[in-house]
């Protein structure tokens, strides 16, 4: 029990000296680079689970994935991606099966990628 204690205290004290002020939990507004960053870890873990071809390049995928959507989302300067609705589109992305990577629409919670 005293080790949990501890624990919460740390992880408060960590949460108010990183987080600075903010308006309320979950409404942080993600920058198009972690809006990429994050996709693209997702996207392409899921299509390396899915498509299983050992030449993949899990490294690579990321690194055009995160370059493609951040170019697009800092061309579409009215679009603001809150940190509660990237994770959720995430865990859409990582729950989806595998016809989540050819859809012509995005995955529920992903909207503001049309």
């Amino acid at each position: 029990m005293r080790k949990v204690v501890f624990v919460v205290v740390i992880a408060v004290g960590l949460g108010i000296s990183l987080g600075g002020c903010k308006k309320a939990p979950g409404k942080k507004v993600m920058t198009p680079e972690e809006v990429g960053k994050t996709l693209a870890l997702t996207l392409c873990e899921k299509y390396a689970g899915c498509q299983g071809d050992p030449a993949f390049n899990k490294d690579q995928c990321n690194q055009d994935i995160s370059s493609g959507l951040m170019d697009r989302l800092k061309a579409k300067t009215e679009v603001k991606v809150e940190q509660a609705s990237l994770g959720v589109c995430a865990k859409s992305i990582q729950t989806a099966g595998c016809e989540v990577l050819t859809s012509e629409t995005p995955p529920v919670g992903c909207d503001f990628l049309k």
